[in-house]
């Protein structure tokens, strides 16, 4: 049993040169990120056929609220520490935490005194105690142990894996309990709450660092130098993530809302699942490829192939089981959100397979890029949305934030990947093509077996269709490859070379 351990832990630990390491801090990401939606989409199902889409809209509210508030104010000393060529930055440690325990407190006082005017807003007086609830979610989360930021500065995504998973089980236990006791929108509170704190216990029982309440006004600005952009990028993602359900929910109602979200939730798999797995790892690996070009461009070819694998075929699939999965998982009373759910699979894409774009930018010193890029997507949203949603509603909404990304931001994204790193869109596009056809065959193959496939339940249809969707993908990206030479064998060699070599 020790030697089975002992091999285990050289096989899973990410341990090794950088690629080796980078691969296996991936699959711990991946791991999270998969398990993290599995909890959260089991809540979701739960409370969907409880409550009815006017209480996701409050809760919605209260997520917005303390989003927005977050997301202005992130102060990107996290991102500034792991961008830090030093290895060890724990003089650092004591001014972070100093900030983040301050600004936790401020964010919380704020959103709990202005609870009354954003439901004013909203035009959903209920929705007051609710904003009031999260208020504390920043001043837990302010007090974790900043030395949980080396997880991710020295690719020990094993420990990130435990760091974070802990509060998402914690959050999925305390948040079912209560939804099935008591059927309130309180159960998502809840469970928010007990997750934050679980992480900020358990930040401290993974890293021995225990810090003081020291500043240090040179080292502040330091990090608050780099940290601006960092700030200024999550305003605007920010506002283009979230904008549209704010907009949603002022113009159309929290009932509007809650079915917006939902679909939101359900239809950006590849923009959350694997948008963050590829940012927290290939961030790091980047970064300590500053000055190799030539390592860069391959490792951002690798990383457009192993993304594009699992993004093409999950949002394809979203698109077309979107109305059986909603019919069979969450209710009848959630068909509205369909044409916005399969809009928003396409955006999910989008943002999966530009992610590793805007990784490079930061680890080169140009997170400003991403900030430029974003201001423009956001006018050309804010001219969009009000005409696409007066005529389609919700649909229109998403219409609007998919067509703005296809048509504005990602051929600038493309222009800057080709002046910074040399690798142009007729690249890209090569590199996407086999996955890409892959795909339209399966939603082809999928499409015809739902047509043919009928009189039988809606949870049976979706069950088919997923087998039916995965097997003919396999089944052409296996025959793609041979065909052209994709390197699909080369990528998977090496993700299982990763794990035969020990540290």
């Amino acid at each position: 049993m020790r030697r089975f351990l002992a091999a285990l832990h050289s096989v899973l630990v990410p341990t090794g040169d950088l690629a080796t390491r980078s691969i296996r801090s991936g699959a711990w990401e991946l791991g999270l990120n998969l398990a993290t939606r599995g909890l959260e989409l089991v809540v979701l199902v739960v409370l969907a056929r409880l409550l009815t889409p006017a209480d996701f809209g409050l809760i919605g509210i209260a997520l917005l609220t303390f989003g927005g508030v977050n997301r202005l104010t992130r102060l990107g000393l996290d991102e500034a520490l792991v961008y830090n060529a030093e290895a060890n930055v724990d003089r650092y440690l004591d001014t972070a935490w100093t900030l983040s325990v301050a600004r936790g407190v401020a964010l919380g006082a704020f959103i709990f005194l202005v609870a009354p005017v954003v439901a004013g807003a909203f035009g959903e007086p209920r929705a007051t105690d609710v904003v009031r609830g999260v208020a504390l979610i920043p001043v837990i989360s302010g007090l974790r142990n900043p030395g949980a930021m080396y997880f991710v500065k020295d690719l020990q995504f094993h420990r990130q894996f435990v760091y974070r998973f802990s509060g998402s089980f914690v959050d999925f236990g305390v948040a079912l309990a209560f939804a099935l006791a008591f059927r309130s929108v309180w159960a998502l509170v809840f469970g928010y709450l007990a997750g934050e704190a679980t992480r900020a216990f358990v930040s401290y029982l993974l890293h021995p660092y225990r810090p003081s309440p020291r500043f240090d006004r040179a080292l502040a600005s330091e990090m608050l130098g780099y940290g601006k952009w960092i700030t200024a990028n999550n305003g605007l993602a920010f506002l283009l993530g979230k904008g549209d359900d704010v907009f949603v929910g002022w113009y159309l109602g929290a009932t509007a809302l809650g079915l917006y979200q939902v679909a939101f939730r359900t239809a950006s798999a590849p923009a959350t699942e694997v948008t963050k797995t590829v940012s927290n790892v290939i961030f790091s690996t980047y970064a300590k490829l500053q000055g190799d070009d030539v390592a860069l461009r391959r490792t951002f070819v690798r990383t457009m192939r192993l993304v594009s694998l699992v993004s093409f075929p999950m949002a394809v699939g979203i698109v077309v089981v979107a109305p059986t999965f909603i019919e069979g998982v969450l209710g009848s009373q959630w068909l509205p959100a369909t044409g916005a759910m399969q809009l928003l699979a396409v955006y999910g894409l989008l943002v999966s397979l530009t992610a590793a774009f805007h990784q490079i930018w930061k680890a080169l010193g140009r997170p400003d890029y991403i900030t430029r890029v974003g201001m423009l997507r956001l006018g050309a949203l804010a001219l969009a949305v009000l005409p696409a949603t007066a005529a389609f509603g919700i649909t229109g909404t998403a219409g609007a934030v998919a067509g703005v990304y296809v048509f504005v931001a990602l051929p600038v994204d493309l222009f800057l990947m080709r002046r910074l790193i040399g690798v142009g869109p007729r690249q890209v596009v090569t590199e996407l093509a086999v996955p890409l056809v892959a795909s339209v065959g399966m939603a082809v193959t999928t499409l015809f077996v739902r047509e043919t496939v009928t009189a039988v339940p809606p949870l049976v249809e979706l069950v088919v269709l997923v087998a039916v969707g995965g097997a003919s993908y396999l089944v052409l990206l296996v025959g793609l490859d041979r065909q052209f030479s994709w390197g699909l064998r080369g990528n998977l060699r090496a993700v299982t070379g990763a794990f035969g070599r020990s540290g």
